[in-house]
């Protein structure tokens, strides 16, 4: 599909559903984590209150690794990889999308990607990849 939002469920409700996501491309995710980074500061201006963003960003449970609104690192075989901090946190997407921001690294690692097309694979292959991505972006700045 072109122009057209991928997941079926939110495509046979004329592609408006909440469980499909945001949709947005890789400076747009960049600069809204650089805000992220910045406290809810980006270009001068204050988006979100330094105290939200610490809600929505740290653990809420010692049973699950979800804070309010992201996922955080979980284990050596997080999607994050193996090398970003315990302070990581980010939002998976069903395509194979993943953001990650790593405040103690000052790093957002942004993966766009359509394990979907031309058909689908298993998570385990998207998972894969979104560790190696990751752990190359931290070596890369690690040097």
């Amino acid at each position: 599909l072109k122009g057209m939002v991928h997941d079926e469920r939110a495509y046979f409700m004329d592609g408006v559903a909440g469980h499909a996501g945001l949709f947005a491309t890789a400076r747009d995710l960049a600069n809204w984590s650089q805000m992220i980074l910045n406290g809810g500061t980006y270009a001068g201006r204050q988006y979100l209150k330094p105290e939200t963003i610490r809600m929505f960003t740290g653990f809420e449970s010692p049973f699950n690794r979800r804070g309010y609104g992201f996922d955080r690192k979980s284990g050596e075989l997080s999607t994050a990889g193996s090398l970003t901090s315990e302070r990581t946190f980010g939002h998976l997407g069903f395509t194979g999308t993943s953001l990650w921001i790593d405040p103690e690294n000052d790093v957002t690692i942004i993966l766009l990607t359509n394990r979907t097309f031309p058909q689908r694979g298993t998570s385990a292959e998207i998972n894969r990849v979104r560790r190696e991505v990751a752990d190359i972006v931290i070596k890369s700045i690690m040097k």
